[in-house]
């Protein structure tokens, strides 16, 4: 069971100023904004849970030790020192790791030494200032592109690209990406950010189980039609993922503006996926850290080893080898990812395995994958995403970010200013 909350959905209202389609963060940080404006609000959520790509959940150590936590989503305090998250955490008495963790790079025959380690970051380097000197020129191209030769390190740096931006940078614009705002502060929540997310969110009425299926935005006010019936409201937020929005699932009649369902599809998920491994003891004998295999990158996971001290490893996959792994399901997920660990740290440590898990966020109807990558070429589509329909539909969620895309800060402060406008629009239109 995980940490997100489920409650029975209450009533669906007839009528409300404002209409909030999906409860990730973005629709809660909207209701919450919009609600401390004097609106009348109703969240709709498809899912019987909040918290969208934010979940914590659980696996059973045995030993009758404690179920151990783990993000299947989001679990990163991305730009931590501005991060609204960091001081919603501080608020409710959740700790964090501010300390950086650990890399360990397995060659095939032995561990990175420490001049094999600078020489690593040194390779990075010259390929985040290849992508930056392309972004500063103007050049919206394929990172790709522009990332020099990085010898025996190129594989490493395009799947540590693919799993921070859920694709290969064959398909990332360079100057979307130098427009995120990297600090450095990326910090992970010890009791899971889902947890965090669902601990801040436990005052939001949320409406579960209700998942909109067409706005008629054809009269004076919107009709959103459900399952559980029709609600009228004078304006709506809209936060599902830019694939969901695609996908037809939710109609717009008339349809959406063709800009607009242009702007979507610049702006598509990428693909992002973990396995989690639970064992009865200490095997890997280290500290917070973080793990890759050399020899199979970029076809290979990032393993976080013993976060917070936990006796787990979480692999994690992105991009084209995420959704290979996906498509063939979870039995071949854990075995791609026990044999990497047992070529790094040997077989024996899964005669101490307990229990395992894995995510599927690409197959999940309300979601459609990891988080939102942007085409090259397209990097003026996040902006496009800002842009009202009919000045009574917002769009809201990290992929209307333009500097914290692909981070729940960023999702936040979307749903935040998505509320601000419909509040400042309705208020005008009653004066």
């Amino acid at each position: 069971m995980g940490t997100a909350a489920i409650t029975k959905p209450p009533a669906l209202p007839s009528d409300v100023d404002l209409a909030i389609v999906g409860a990730g963060v973005a629709g809660l940080a909207a209701a919450k904004t919009a609600r401390a404006r004097g609106l009348s609000v109703a969240l709709l959520e498809a899912q019987s849970r909040i918290g969208g790509r934010a979940f914590t959940d659980t696996l059973d150590p045995g030993n009758g030790r404690a179920p151990l936590p783990w993000d299947r989503g989001c679990h990163w305090l991305h730009q931590a020192r501005e991060n609204p998250f960091t001081e919603i955490a501080d608020a409710l008495g959740f700790g964090y790791r501010t300390e950086s963790r650990a890399s360990h790079i397995w060659l095939g025959d032995r561990w990175a030494d420490d001049a094999d380690l600078a020489d690593r970051r040194a390779a990075g380097e010259r390929a985040e200032a290849a992508v930056a000197a392309a972004a500063e020129a103007g050049r919206d191209v394929a990172m790709a592109d522009v990332i020099p030769d990085l010898g025996r390190w190129s594989g490493v740096h395009r799947q540590f690209l693919r799993a921070v931006t859920g694709e290969d940078p064959a398909a990332n614009s360079t100057l979307d990406d130098q427009r995120y705002t990297e600090t450095g502060d990326n910090w992970p929540v010890e009791a899971g950010f889902g947890a965090l997310v669902a601990a801040w969110a436990a005052d939001v009425e949320a409406i579960t189980e209700t998942p909109v299926q067409r706005i008629d935005r054809r009269g004076r006010d919107l009709r959103l039609e459900t399952p559980r019936g029709t609600l009228r409201a004078r304006a709506a937020v809209l936060t599902p993922s830019t694939d969901v929005l695609l996908s037809g699932g939710l109609r717009l009649d008339p349809p959406m503006p063709t800009e607009l369902a242009d702007a979507l599809a610049g702006v598509p998920l990428g693909a992002a996926n973990k396995v989690a491994f639970a064992f009865d003891r200490d095997v890997f004998g280290l500290e917070h850290a973080m793990a890759v295999h050399q020899p199979d990158a970029p076809r290979g996971c990032n393993f976080q080893i013993r976060p917070f001290r936990r006796d787990m490893a979480i692999a994690h996959s992105g991009g084209p080898l995420a959704r290979q792994l996906e498509q063939a399901g979870p039995a071949e997920m854990i075995a791609f990812a026990r044999a990497q660990l047992s070529e790094m740290f040997g077989a024996d440590v899964h005669r101490y395995l307990r229990a395992s898990a894995t995510t599927a966020w690409g197959r999940d109807p309300w979601i459609g994958g990891g988080y939102s990558v942007c085409r090259p070429g397209r990097a003026g589509d996040r902006a496009r995403l800002l842009r009202p329909v009919e000045a009574r539909i917002w769009l809201a969620g990290e992929a209307c970010s333009l500097t914290a895309f692909g981070t729940v800060g960023g999702a936040h402060d979307s749903g935040v200013a998505a509320a601000r406008h419909a509040a400042a629009r309705l208020t005008a239109a009653r004066d």
